[in-house]
């Protein structure tokens, strides 16, 4: 007996300036646009925040946002009125400039940029920081550079 597995594609808009200020109102629009062009479509996009929205863009700390992005709950809840999935983009282990709080035992011995995903204390750290996205409404996350931040050099090269 086969199974019958239906598919929908997943899309995604991300939006944000990776360097540069980030903008909210042109974000709101985007979100507004992304809403129009697939209305109809019961599988909806996701509107993704990219890289700028914490108060250190690639640094964090991540739990709150920056000043162009003062209200991230509201945000996700705005993009979720126009029938869009909110999505959030974050670099858990990157602290170059040490802003996330954490202290330094945490921080890896070959590069002190980047915290020791092998320490259960920044697992949870990284746990509770995805509860706060969550809690804030977001349903996707990307965890970028995440290859490059562990191992100290991109995928596609290690």
């Amino acid at each position: 007996m086969e199974t019958e597995i239906k598919l929908s594609p997943v899309s995604d808009h991300t939006a944000g300036q990776v360097f540069g200020d980030p903008l909210l109102v042109p974000f709101l629009g985007d979100a507004r646009r992304i809403a129009e062009l697939t209305e109809g479509l019961s599988n909806r996009p996701f509107m993704v925040i990219d890289d700028g929205w914490s108060p250190n863009p690639k640094n964090g700390p991540w739990d709150r946002g920056g000043e162009s992005f003062p209200d991230m709950a509201g945000l996700a809840a705005f993009i979720r009125a126009q029938n869009v999935r909110p999505g959030v983009w974050v670099r858990y282990i990157y602290d170059e400039n040490h802003v996330c709080g954490a202290p330094d035992d945490w921080h890896m011995a070959r590069d002190a940029s980047f915290l020791d995903p092998s320490r259960p204390e920044v697992l949870e750290y990284i746990r509770e920081t995805t509860r706060r996205f969550v809690r804030w409404g977001y349903q996707l996350i990307k965890f970028d550079c995440s290859t490059q931040d562990i191992l100290g050099r991109r995928g596609y090269k290690a």
